[in-house]
């Protein structure tokens, strides 16, 4: 499915046999995950039935040399504050909310340069959907459109998405590169890189904007009533009385906990026992006694992830 994506987006062009002259193309390799976090644990066949099981062919963004491969990289995304001044002003205007999310985002973007050359992934059949035996020579192949994991990736999707909300006559706000304001004034959109809100005033303008005849004319998005994005959700309440939008991240909170084993503990307004002093002695200063603690998975990696 991944290969059939590269294929029809055309994201690789002039495929050859030979290595390229020249330091050795980065590689295009296979990677997976399981997208999946919450509460409760999944079963493996839960996970394959709603396709929380995933395989992308990514390229080796650590051996692309900037200069030959890339300049710049950066890609914005919205700030936490200017999304919430967003969902107030749709509050305060009575506009509905709705979240969207384009499926391989980082696929087929338009190339900022010519000439990368990449090794192809194995298996990777570029004129059929037979994979390729595993044990045949390396292909290698320019890249015309992008592949997830080349530095630029993320700022070539968001210069593509950016043309195509200005076509659709959202204008970028000055002070915030990934907020947009429809000319009207009666419609807004925030960019995080792949994920976004819109706030309209019915879900019939969220199909002109999102569906076949606005963005999703180039791209595959998926689109609902807000309910979380970007590990927020959201409680949105609107009656003849009051309009509310409660914003809270219970799951994370719970994630950090977990991984901290402090799930069970009781809550404090503090964690650290009131009036103890921490000295030397405390640390573990011996290999032994840091081995110990890695075994349980007490490592400075493990601590950073959770402070």
């Amino acid at each position: 499915k991944d290969f059939k994506m590269l294929r029809s987006k055309n994201c690789i062009i002039n495929i050859i046999s030979d290595k390229p002259p020249g330091s050795n193309p980065p590689p295009l390799e296979q990677r997976f995950k399981v997208k999946y976090r919450a509460e409760q644990p999944a079963t493996m066949k839960q996970l394959m039935e709603q396709g929380l099981l995933k395989a992308r062919t990514i390229a080796r963004g650590d051996r692309f040399r900037q200069g030959e491969h890339y300049d710049a990289t950066a890609a914005p995304v919205v700030h936490t504050p200017s999304l919430k001044i967003m969902i107030v002003w749709a509050v305060r205007n009575n506009l509905q909310l709705f979240k969207f999310d384009e499926v391989a985002a980082f696929y087929g973007n338009q190339m900022d340069r010519t000439g990368v050359y990449v090794k192809l992934a194995a298996g990777y059949n570029p004129v059929g959907e037979d994979l390729r035996p595993l044990s045949a020579p390396h292909l290698y192949g320019e890249l015309a459109g992008a592949v997830p994991g080349i530095p630029q990736g993320s700022r070539l999707h968001y210069d593509g998405i950016n043309a195509d909300l200005q076509a659709l006559s959202f204008k970028r706000s000055a002070v915030e590169p990934c907020l947009f304001v429809h000319k009207d004034g009666k419609m807004a959109i925030s960019l995080h890189v792949d994920d976004g809100v819109l706030a309209c005033t019915s879900v019939v303008e969220a199909e002109q904007v999102l569906g076949a005849k606005g963005l999703g004319k180039t791209r595959r998005l998926t689109w609902d009533p807000l309910d979380t994005t970007l590990g927020i959700d959201f409680d949105i309440d609107y009656t003849q009385e009051r309009r509310s939008v409660f914003m809270s991240q219970r799951p994370y909170a719970i994630n950090i906990l977990e991984r901290a084993g402090m799930s069970d503990c009781r809550s404090a307004v503090s964690p650290a026992v009131a009036g103890r002093k921490y000295t030397k002695k405390d640390f573990a200063g011996s290999d032994e006694a840091r081995k110990l603690l890695a075994a349980k998975g007490k490592t400075k990696d493990s601590y950073r992830t959770v402070t």
